[in-house]
Protein backbone atom coordinates (compact mmCIF):
# COMPACT_ATOMS: atom_id res chain seq x y z
CA UNK A 1 0.00 0.00 0.00
CA UNK A 2 1.38 3.43 -0.59
CA UNK A 3 0.00 6.86 0.37
CA UNK A 4 0.41 9.81 -0.96
CA UNK A 5 -0.31 13.90 0.18
CA UNK A 6 -1.27 16.08 -2.28
CA UNK A 7 0.04 18.97 -0.88
CA UNK A 8 0.80 22.96 -2.06
CA UNK A 9 -1.61 24.55 -4.42
CA UNK A 10 -2.74 21.52 -6.85
CA UNK A 11 0.89 20.03 -7.44
CA UNK A 12 1.92 16.86 -5.62
CA UNK A 13 4.14 15.24 -2.91
CA UNK A 14 4.63 11.14 -2.97
CA UNK A 15 5.12 9.20 -0.17
CA UNK A 16 5.52 5.41 -0.95
CA UNK A 17 5.00 2.88 1.52
CA UNK A 18 3.86 -0.30 2.42
CA UNK A 19 1.49 -2.09 4.92
CA UNK A 20 -0.37 0.81 6.57
CA UNK A 21 1.55 3.34 6.69
CA UNK A 22 0.86 6.73 4.89
CA UNK A 23 -0.56 8.38 7.38
CA UNK A 24 -3.70 9.46 9.69
CA UNK A 25 -6.73 10.34 6.81
CA UNK A 26 -7.57 14.00 7.60
CA UNK A 27 -10.09 16.27 5.96
CA UNK A 28 -7.70 18.50 4.48
CA UNK A 29 -9.39 20.53 1.12
CA UNK A 30 -12.79 18.84 1.61
CA UNK A 31 -13.21 16.51 -1.01
CA UNK A 32 -14.79 13.04 -0.99
CA UNK A 33 -14.26 10.42 -2.62
CA UNK A 34 -16.92 10.93 -4.94
CA UNK A 35 -15.60 14.26 -5.81
CA UNK A 36 -12.50 13.18 -7.74
CA UNK A 37 -12.14 10.60 -10.21
CA UNK A 38 -8.98 8.85 -11.79
CA UNK A 39 -8.67 8.01 -15.23
CA UNK A 40 -7.40 4.55 -16.89
CA UNK A 41 -4.04 4.32 -17.23
CA UNK A 42 -1.24 3.82 -19.59
CA UNK A 43 -0.01 1.55 -20.91
CA UNK A 44 -3.28 0.05 -20.91
CA UNK A 45 -1.49 -3.60 -20.51
CA UNK A 46 1.85 -5.09 -19.81
CA UNK A 47 3.65 -7.91 -21.37
CA UNK A 48 7.13 -9.41 -20.71
CA UNK A 49 9.22 -12.41 -21.77
CA UNK A 50 11.68 -12.90 -19.18
CA UNK A 51 14.33 -15.92 -17.99
CA UNK A 52 13.51 -17.51 -14.95
CA UNK A 53 15.42 -15.39 -11.45
CA UNK A 54 15.35 -12.27 -14.11
CA UNK A 55 13.38 -9.29 -12.39
CA UNK A 56 9.96 -8.01 -14.06
CA UNK A 57 10.75 -4.28 -15.34
CA UNK A 58 9.84 -1.63 -13.64
CA UNK A 59 6.70 0.40 -15.12
CA UNK A 60 5.20 3.42 -14.77
CA UNK A 61 1.44 3.77 -15.24
CA UNK A 62 -0.09 7.27 -16.27
CA UNK A 63 -3.17 9.01 -16.51
CA UNK A 64 -5.43 12.01 -15.76
CA UNK A 65 -7.27 13.03 -12.54
CA UNK A 66 -10.44 15.19 -12.76
CA UNK A 67 -12.94 16.48 -10.76
CA UNK A 68 -12.13 18.29 -6.99
CA UNK A 69 -8.43 17.26 -7.63
CA UNK A 70 -7.20 20.47 -5.35
CA UNK A 71 -9.68 19.64 -2.62
CA UNK A 72 -7.33 16.99 -1.82
CA UNK A 73 -4.77 19.02 -0.47
CA UNK A 74 -2.95 17.74 2.27
CA UNK A 75 -5.33 14.24 2.37
CA UNK A 76 -3.66 10.95 2.48
CA UNK A 77 -4.21 8.85 -0.71
CA UNK A 78 -3.87 5.37 -0.51
CA UNK A 79 -2.82 3.35 -3.65
CA UNK A 80 -4.00 -0.79 -3.14
CA UNK A 81 -2.31 -3.24 -5.66
CA UNK A 82 -4.07 -6.38 -6.22
CA UNK A 83 -1.34 -8.23 -7.81
CA UNK A 84 -2.14 -12.09 -8.27
CA UNK A 85 1.06 -12.76 -9.97
CA UNK A 86 3.59 -11.23 -7.85
CA UNK A 87 5.20 -9.36 -10.58
CA UNK A 88 5.57 -6.05 -8.33
CA UNK A 89 7.16 -5.07 -5.31
CA UNK A 90 4.23 -4.59 -2.55
CA UNK A 91 5.05 -0.68 -2.67
CA UNK A 92 4.47 1.55 -5.07
CA UNK A 93 5.26 5.37 -5.60
CA UNK A 94 2.75 7.38 -6.79
CA UNK A 95 2.68 11.55 -7.61
CA UNK A 96 0.42 14.28 -8.85
CA UNK A 97 1.08 17.12 -11.42
CA UNK A 98 -0.24 19.37 -12.18
CA UNK A 99 -0.52 21.51 -15.56
CA UNK A 100 -2.96 24.63 -15.13
CA UNK A 101 -6.39 23.42 -14.19
CA UNK A 102 -5.24 19.61 -15.66
CA UNK A 103 -4.07 17.02 -13.27
CA UNK A 104 -2.11 13.42 -13.85
CA UNK A 105 -0.77 11.07 -12.26
CA UNK A 106 2.38 8.51 -12.14
CA UNK A 107 1.91 5.14 -10.41
CA UNK A 108 5.48 3.23 -10.65
CA UNK A 109 5.39 -0.17 -10.09
CA UNK A 110 9.05 -1.67 -9.25
CA UNK A 111 9.44 -5.48 -10.36
CA UNK A 112 10.18 -8.59 -8.50
CA UNK A 113 12.70 -11.00 -8.79
CA UNK A 114 10.32 -13.42 -11.02
CA UNK A 115 10.99 -16.90 -9.26
CA UNK A 116 8.27 -19.10 -11.11
CA UNK A 117 8.46 -20.36 -14.47
CA UNK A 118 4.69 -20.11 -16.19
CA UNK A 119 3.16 -18.02 -18.01
CA UNK A 120 0.82 -15.54 -16.59
CA UNK A 121 -1.74 -13.38 -17.45
CA UNK A 122 -4.97 -11.92 -15.48
CA UNK A 123 -5.34 -8.25 -14.22
CA UNK A 124 -3.63 -6.15 -11.64
CA UNK A 125 -6.45 -3.90 -10.00
CA UNK A 126 -5.55 -0.55 -8.66
CA UNK A 127 -7.39 1.09 -6.29
CA UNK A 128 -6.86 4.51 -4.73
CA UNK A 129 -8.74 5.29 -1.76
CA UNK A 130 -9.04 7.79 1.52
CA UNK A 131 -8.92 5.29 3.74
CA UNK A 132 -7.04 2.62 4.58
CA UNK A 133 -9.41 0.14 4.55
CA UNK A 134 -10.50 1.61 1.21
CA UNK A 135 -14.26 1.92 1.90
CA UNK A 136 -13.88 5.72 0.50
CA UNK A 137 -12.36 4.46 -3.07
CA UNK A 138 -12.35 7.50 -5.69
CA UNK A 139 -14.07 7.28 -9.09
CA UNK A 140 -12.91 5.21 -11.89
CA UNK A 141 -11.13 2.89 -9.86
CA UNK A 142 -10.09 0.16 -9.18
CA UNK A 143 -8.71 0.33 -12.17
CA UNK A 144 -7.68 -2.84 -14.16
CA UNK A 145 -4.39 -3.34 -16.33
CA UNK A 146 -4.14 -6.67 -17.79
CA UNK A 147 -1.13 -8.59 -18.00
CA UNK A 148 0.59 -11.47 -19.93
CA UNK A 149 4.05 -12.36 -18.72
CA UNK A 150 5.84 -15.91 -19.80
CA UNK A 151 8.69 -16.88 -17.64
CA UNK A 152 11.25 -18.98 -18.87
CA UNK A 153 12.76 -22.46 -17.06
Amino acid sequence: MAAIFLAGCGGGGSYGGSGNTGGTGGTGGGATSSDVTVGPATPSAIGANKPLGATMDNVVLRGSLSGNVAGLNNVPVYVVIEDPASLFQSQAVLTVQADGANYGYALNLVGKPLTTSGHFNGNLRIFACLDTQCQRPLGGTPLSVPYDVTVSP
